[in-house]
């Protein structure tokens, strides 16, 4: 008697992985804005996972953009800190970022709770900025002396990083379009008589301004709390002053093609390049900031 037997085949346990391994889908498509959302059939746990990324070209336009951006990160961060100490106490996190491609915003968390951190970590970017305007609070401005001063600090303490993070940080310069070297952002860290209202326009500029944005909410949240997710991202990232990014104003950072040896004496002159010691087009060397460095690196790059 077969009567009440389940037998389980490879191709219902393959159907169950794929469902499971399904990628996530397309909740809203619309100019400038993507939302992204994966609900969670595996681990089955009441967490939810918010990734944002806005991309815009406006963050790496200069240094002094990318140093305002920098500034405006650290007082956002610190800052937020009194505002989310509760949510942090009770399992949720958020991460605020600066790229040169533009602004990236991570949460995690409870599922419940977390549409609240959102609001509150989106809400408090952008007061933050309109405070920074304003330039006329003096708890503030200490502050942003305090930021300026500790990213002052850490770009001056790039030079004494270990060889091989500078040697790969040396070919980024050479190899890559329109990159800005760390003596850019010293430069305007101590000569650019930064200020708060000039960083809180730019930090304007590239959060309202033109903008792409990505969303993923991934996790223990159904389609109708992923929606509301949405609404949050769209209302403080797309208001009516806002533009979509068209494609050709994406950031792109594009390898440049190694010069020969007759192009390298053109543009470096003959120092560039040892005939007697290497065939390589291109020979780049630094000595370590610090006496005190006892170690070495080589970054050789071959390119086809």
């Amino acid at each position: 008697d077969e009567e009440g037997v389940v037998s389980i085949t490879k191709d219902d346990e393959k159907s169950k992985l794929e469902q499971q391994t399904s990628p996530p889908s397309i909740l809203l498509d619309r100019p400038g804005f993507r939302f992204w959302h994966k609900l969670d059939r595996t681990w089955k746990v009441p967490k939810t996972f918010i990734r944002i990324t806005l991309t815009t070209p406006s963050v790496y336009r200069s240094p002094r953009t990318m140093t305002f951006m920098r500034i405006y990160e650290r007082m956002l961060n610190d800052d937020l800190n009194s505002f989310v100490y509760d949510a942090g106490q009770a399992g949720s996190g958020y991460r605020v970022s600066i790229a040169p491609t533009g602004v990236r915003i991570s949460l995690s968390g409870y599922s419940e709770k977390l549409p609240d951190l959102l609001e509150t970590v989106t809400t408090r970017m952008l007061s933050l900025i309109e405070e920074l305007k304003q330039d006329n609070d003096e708890g503030l401005q200490m502050k942003f002396q305090k930021a300026r001063d500790n990213l002052l600090r850490e770009t001056n303490n790039y030079r004494l990083d270990t060889p091989y993070e500078i040697a790969n940080y040396n070919t980024r310069l050479i190899s890559e379009e329109s990159t800005w070297y760390v003596g850019d952002y010293l430069r305007e860290l101590e000569e650019g008589n930064l200020n708060m209202e000039q960083c809180g326009r730019v930090a304007h500029d590239c959060l309202t301004g033109s903008l792409r944005v990505e969303a993923l909410c991934h996790g223990n949240i159904d389609k109708d709390q992923a929606m509301h997710v949405a609404d949050v991202v769209g209302k403080r990232f797309q208001s009516n002053t806002s533009q979509p990014l068209l494609d050709v104003e994406l950031p792109t950072f594009r390898a440049m093609k190694l010069p020969t040896k007759s192009e390298t004496k053109a543009i470096f002159g003959s120092s560039a390049i040892d005939e007697s010691t290497t065939t390589a087009s291109l020979v780049y060397q630094e000595v370590a900031y610090s006496d005190k460095e006892e170690n070495n690196a080589l970054e050789f790059v071959l390119q086809a």
